[in-house]
């Protein structure tokens, strides 16, 4: 809905409640019984409300006149001086416009005396010289230098001289009751010679009986132009000319605050979104200290809201709204403020920011320098800019002796769509979305609404994609938006992601994998969750977990149990996630399902065998021994056996192995395990091993034959190539 800038037609529509002194000005006029002519000003900067007074201003004239006599009613004359470049055509068409106005009125009989005595008198002036200035004449004008002639001739004669002439309207203007209220408006949207034209009008005509001027402009723009044109005191003009000046009352700031307010909330509130969450709380923090500062008048409000709703409409969903409206706020009223922060977008929200440890000593420092800055950015008020970006940016506050308001951590940041967010601040100066990944919309269809399978294709979709990663990134800031009844479902299908092999690539060395982010999205699921709940969704887990996702939910049992204790030195209370007695029940539960699936599958095809090493050796050490002592009468499964015990480091180009002696033979025979491996060479066994435990199996025989251990380790490339070799006569 655009909020147009023009102005209100009745008192009905007044918000800012100027009725009052409209009604009172109303009545001013009409009081006025003297057969002087008089003129009043209406003072007020543009978009103050000028012209909305006027017309009320007109509409309570005409109710306070309904019980009047025609012949006593005033005559309202409203004269636009727009669009008449000269002194003849702006003359001409005042005497033109009163002359149709009169024409108009209830009592036209009786005035269309007056009328015509103006037309004549207008037809005699264009050939004089008519407009005096405060004191002298000017001089004769142009067309009368042109076009004397006959034509002047002709008016001599039917007339006696424009001194008689003019009697002769006074006279006319004398006769009537009825008072003319000339209203010229916009005065200070004219040129300066036009300005100059319209006071020498109204001076030329203050002879006039019975005619009040009601002139509206802006005073200083008015002073200006007089004196640039008339070369004289334009506040001294002003008072030979006017009688009486008023100025527009100031509207209230809670007026207009009010106004603005109900603009901005049917722009947010239009499409009655049910999932829309209007952040209260942080509207009366950012409106008093970022917003309401720079809203002055009406057409203030209408510009910035306008400019909001385009905003809005490009990005709707993709911003926190109120951070939105105050960076709208500042590009419409205060672009120096705008244009600073947006060339800092990745300083005033990254590392540089940190909210970590600072004296107070260097926060009064960084403050008083920041300030000095803003003096030459925003020298008229440099610690509103201060105020500013302190409330929008809590860790700018933080570092420069600011209240920072905004507690909210960087997922928090994220979730809410704030500016504050590294994640969303390019968001409020781009007004694209083209390098969103993830849209709100999005996030917000998969929390509420999708079931398991659905859930399952949009993580395929991601993932050829290549935005599975952000999309749990995102999805980690949203987990607490996540409800009761749908936690169990992402918790098993994060944990699935989990448990295949290709989530724990990377990119490049530094960036974070699927799993990686899966993971801290399971934690953070179980840190929001109750005991209770906890434990009804972890027994869920357990019972329908498979070899895949073994690990990952052996895993998710060791953090819980390290929380209490029970591995390690140090409890956290913070991975407490469970009570004990549930944690001896799930302990229970997922032992007899380890057992169950070991029937059928050999764990240690598991991706991470030494998780659930951890878990089962821990729980019962017993049934772990037999069991990996079975499986190692299986030659196969030695290199997969090894996975528990070697070492794996990641460098920047290449990957490679390492192995201890010392913890190798606690539970194994080093020289045993080497002829073992090497009788899986050039076998069909060896081919049909996965690739990792190949690479296991070369790395470890590799390893055996350095006489010198390599403290770096075996690297991927090496044995690669022997694999080649350990396999070309199969």
């Amino acid at each position: 809905m655009f909020y147009s800038d023009n102005p209100i037609q009745s008192k009905d529509n007044d918000k800012l409640n100027r009725t009052e002194f409209s009604k009172q000005l109303a009545k001013a006029i009409l009081s006025y019984t003297k057969l002087e002519n008089f003129t009043i000003s209406l003072c007020g900067r543009w978009g103050s409300g000028k012209t909305s007074i006027l017309n009320m201003v007109v509409e309570e004239i005409e109710e306070l006149s309904k019980g009047i006599p025609a012949e006593e009613k005033p005559v309202i004359v409203t004269f636009n001086p727009w669009n008449y470049s000269d002194c003849t055509q702006l003359l001409n068409q005042f005497f033109q416009t009163v002359r149709t106005q009169l024409g108009l009125a209830d009592n036209k009989e009786n005035l269309s005396a007056i009328g015509n005595a103006l037309q004549k008198y207008s037809s005699l002036i264009e050939y004089t010289t008519y407009i005096p200035k405060v004191g002298q004449f000017l001089g004769p004008l142009k067309s009368l230098l042109e076009s004397a002639g006959a034509h002047l001739g002709e008016i001599a004669e039917e007339n006696s001289g424009l001194t008689q002439q003019k009697e002769q309207v006074i006279e006319e203007l004398k006769k009537q009751k009825q008072k003319i209220i000339v209203m010229i408006d916009d005065i200070d949207r004219l040129t300066n010679e036009q300005i100059r034209l319209i006071f020498q009008l109204v001076n030329t005509l203050a002879g006039f009986p019975n005619m009040i001027y009601l002139l509206s402009f802006d005073r200083s723009v008015v002073v200006r132009a007089l004196e640039e044109e008339q070369n004289c005191d334009g506040e001294e003009y002003l008072e030979k000319i006017i009688q009486v000046l008023f100025e527009v009352p100031t509207a209230s700031g809670s007026s207009v605050n009010r106004v603005f307010s109900k603009m901005f909330a049917d722009i947010i509130f239009e499409d009655s979104n049910p999932d829309l969450t209007f952040d209260r709380e942080y509207w009366d923090i950012v409106f008093p200290f970022c917003i309401s500062p720079f809203i002055k008048t009406i057409r203030d409000a209408k510009r910035i809201v306008n400019a909001f709703e385009f905003k809005h409409g490009l990005i709707r969903g993709e911003t926190n709204c109120v951070d939105l409206l105050a960076v709208t706020t500042l590009q419409v009223c205060a672009p120096e403020i705008y244009n600073w922060i947006r060339g800092r977008t990745e300083y005033l929200t990254g590392s540089a920011q940190s909210a970590g440890s600072i004296t107070g000593e260097q926060q009064r420092k960084n403050c008083e320098e920041y300030l000095e800055m803003f003096r030459k950015v925003y020298p008229k008020a440099p610690h509103l800019m201060l105020q500013v970006i302190q409330t929008l940016f809590p860790k700018f506050a933080w570092n420069t002796n600011g209240y920072p308001f905004n507690h909210d951590s960087d997922a928090e940041l994220r979730r809410k769509q704030k500016i504050a967010s590294k994640d969303r601040i390019k968001r409020y100066f781009g007004l694209s979305l083209e390098e969103t990944e993830i849209s709100h919309c999005q996030i917000q269809d998969t929390l509420h609404y999708y079931s398991a399978e659905q859930l399952r294709d949009y993580f395929l979709e991601l993932e050829s994609s290549n935005k599975l990663c952000a999309y749990l990134h995102e999805l980690l800031a949203y987990i607490p938006e996540l409800s009761v009844k749908r936690r169990s479902l992402f918790i098993e299908e994060l944990i699935k992601l989990q448990g295949e092999e290709k989530h724990y690539q990377c990119k490049s060395f530094l960036d974070p994998t699927v799993a990686q982010k899966s993971y801290l999205c399971v934690r953070e699921i179980l840190r929001i969750s109750s005991a209770e709940e906890n434990h009804s969704m972890l027994k869920m887990l357990i019972e329908n977990v498979d070899t895949q996702s073994l690990p990952v939910v052996c895993d998710t049992l060791v953090t819980i149990e390290s929380g209490y204790g029970k591995i390690g030195t140090s409890p956290d209370s913070t991975e407490q996630h469970v009570t004990e007695k549930h944690l001896c029940e799930l302990e229970s539960a997922l032992i007899a399902k380890i057992k169950k699936l070991s029937e059928t599958s050999c764990l240690l095809d598991c991706r991470a065998i030494d998780d659930i090493y951890r878990f089962w050796g821990h729980i019962d050490k017993e049934s772990w021994d037999q069991y990996i002592a079975l499986q190692l009468k299986e030659v196969v499964n030695i290199p997969k056996y090894l996975a528990l015990y070697a070492h794996t480091w990641r460098g920047g180009k290449t990957n490679g192995w390492n192995f201890e002696e010392a913890s190798l033979s606690q539970f194994v025979d080093i020289e045993d395990t080497y002829e073992k491996i090497l009788r899986l060479k050039n076998t069909a066994d060896f081919s049909a091993l996965q690739h990792r435990f190949k690479q296991l199996a070369v790395a470890f025989c590799i390893w055996h034959d350095q006489e010198v251990k390599d403290r770096h380790g075996i690297s991927e490339p090496l044995v690669n190539t022997v694999i080649l070799d350990w396999e070309k006569q199969v």
